[in-house]
């Protein structure tokens, strides 16, 4: 049913699909279809699930998420020399990781149990970009079934789980050029990002995708979404964590 968005998604350069373009049968209707156009469209670029990304706002309502494939998820050294451009939406997060597998049996596992399970974190960088013309003013269902507009992970080093960090209010710095594109608080929308991991865990289980041990999982953004006019060097850091640095070309 989904086919041919799936192969529009993989071949379209940027903002380069016009939604109206398909017909109603061709886009998904529930949070279910996007979900599963997800899975089809990283089946079909023969990548396998190297993260996920995942944002919610506090109480209201389901988080939303979305699986990275392992040619989107980049350490800091395989990022600059990707040689990165500016234009995507920059977004300054934090990851973490799991000491455990899961599978489809531990859908009712506890809070506690997930969270208990939490083995590293550290500094993420997303770019965010689309497919999709027009876009962020795109039905958002489209923009889940597009990997929640996902174009890059970009990941600092990990360090061993902390927590009683500061998750809430963890100082965050995000730099170009020595510029501050900080917008906003510096708060995550969600509040502490981490009650966000247990609903991606049973997310994976309720759809039987393992997930595996280091596996990363970026969580929502502390500094909003910032497009850059030009290149430089790009810093960011949270409160006890040394900043990382990647380079943004022209």
């Amino acid at each position: 049913m989904f086919d041919n968005l799936v192969q529009a998604l993989i071949s379209a350069p940027l903002q380069s699909l016009n939604p109206a373009s398909f017909s109603e049968n061709e886009v998904p209707k529930t949070f279910d279809d996007a979900y599963r156009i997800q899975l089809a469209l990283l089946a079909a670029r023969g990548e396998y699930v190297a993260g996920w990304k995942v944002g919610g706002q506090g109480h209201e309502g389901d988080p939303i998420c979305a699986p990275i494939g392992n040619h989107h998820l980049f350490q800091l050294a395989d990022a600059n020399a990707q040689r990165l451009h500016a234009g995507a939406g920059l977004e300054l997060e934090l990851y973490f990781t799991f000491n455990r597998e899961f599978k489809d049996e531990d859908i009712d596992l506890s809070d506690e149990e997930i969270l208990n399970s939490i083995a590293t974190f550290g500094i993420a960088i997303e770019w965010v970009e689309s497919r999709f013309q027009g876009w962020p003013k795109v039905n958002k269902l489209l923009q889940l079934a597009d990997v929640q507009n996902n174009g890059a992970l970009i990941i600092g080093p990990a360090y061993p789980y902390d927590a009683s960090y500061d998750f809430l209010a963890p100082s965050p710095c995000f730099l170009l050029q020595e510029n501050s594109i900080l917008m906003g608080e510096g708060k995550n929308p969600a509040g502490d990002p981490r009650q966000l991991l247990p609903w991606v865990v049973r997310h994976c289980c309720h759809y039987q995708i393992q997930l595996n041990p280091h596996t990363v999982i970026t969580t929502g953004s502390y500094s909003g979404i910032h497009f850059p006019k030009v290149g430089g060097a790009l810093q960011a850091s949270f409160a006890g964590l040394p900043p990382v640095q990647i380079n943004l070309y022209q």
